[in-house]
């Protein structure tokens, strides 16, 4: 019920406003719902990335994990080496 109709003015004092705080009562019950919805996928996202990082301090703290590191492993050419091969076949 909205009283903002019942609203009378006292023609002896100075102009006088109101609040009707039931008027509030459905905006506060909505703005909570929705805080509490966002609550809970933050809940979810914490539980997500905190058991990401149970698993990779898991295999972190194995000893029996190893990184993988490819078989074909090259010598890294040196810049140095480029520029005297190129000068010895000038």
């Amino acid at each position: 019920m909205n009283y903002y109709e019942k609203y009378e003015e006292n023609k002896d004092c100075e102009e006088i406003l109101g609040v009707s705080y039931q008027s509030f009562i459905p905006l506060l019950i909505k703005v909570v719902q929705d805080q509490q919805k966002e609550i809970e996928e933050l809940k979810q996202q914490k539980e997500f990335i905190s058991d990401k990082l149970d698993t990779i301090t898991s295999l972190i703290n194995d000893s029996s994990a190893t990184i993988p590191i490819s078989d074909s492993q090259q010598n890294p050419l040196l810049y140095s080496d480029s520029i005297s091969s190129l000068k010895q076949t000038v």
